[in-house]
């Protein structure tokens, strides 16, 4: 079976009332909150005798939701809220605005601040990171155009694009073995891939990427095929 969706992403915190709030502002509904407790959450956790709220908020849309939780018991084992965004492990979680200036100033009353500066991306898109409250830190991106379909200004290895763009779909397609689209939203394709001999994604010996590649590389000017 194939996932079905990504359900929700968890956010420990101190104050579950201030991040309620903050969340709220930004624009997410609240969907309930409740205790956590019991031997078959430590189970799941692998913390025994734990003891939670938890609130869950989702986005309008209806397609994603975040989990806060608050630790009443045990006491908190570490804390990374304000680890530097080259730091391993969860980096944020980036939610589409229709109007980033005025998302941040409905934010900054409650504590939000912008981690270096508002950037605007081919005037395609308004992007920032900001740190919210008790250093959370989220992304916030604005769209302000189409892409055009097929093409970025990108001609090197998947794996130096700025990571902020692999978390965004674009026209832009990893090869049509692998039916990967990355970048900017607002395209959908239904074309079948070409034979494997007319396939633009080739790599070593041959082999197109998905098939054994192990160098891919973006191909940056793929036009889209009605």
């Amino acid at each position: 079976m194939a996932v079905k969706r990504m359900d929700n992403v968890g956010i420990v915190v101190e104050d579950l009332d201030a991040a309620i709030s903050f969340f709220l502002e930004l624009g997410l509904l609240l969907e309930g909150r409740m205790p956590i407790e019991g031997d078959w959450a430590g189970r799941v956790t692998g913390v025994r005798d734990q003891r939670v709220e938890i609130a869950i908020l989702r986005t309008p849309d209806g397609h994603s939701r975040i989990e806060l939780s608050r630790f009443d018991t045990p006491a908190i084992a570490s804390d990374h809220r304000r680890a530097p965004v080259n730091a391993l492990g969860y980096l944020r979680v980036m939610f589409a605005v229709d109007d980033l200036d005025d998302t941040l100033a409905r934010l900054r009353p409650l504590g939000a601040t912008v981690v270096n500066e508002v950037v605007n991306y081919e005037n395609i898109y308004r992007l920032c990171y900001i740190r919210g409250p008790e250093g959370i830190l989220i992304g916030l991106a604005q769209q302000l155009g189409q892409p055009t379909p097929g093409r970025i200004p990108w001609c090197g290895r998947v794996e130096d694009l700025p990571y902020w763009l692999l978390t965004i779909r674009c026209p832009v397609r990893v090869g049509y073995a692998t039916h990967h689209r990355i970048g900017m939203p607002g395209y959908e394709h239904n074309e079948q891939p070409p034979a494997r001999s007319q396939s633009p994604a080739m790599g070593r010996g041959g082999r197109g990427v998905g098939q054994g590649c192990r160098r891919p590389r973006l191909m940056a000017a793929m036009p889209h095929r009605a």
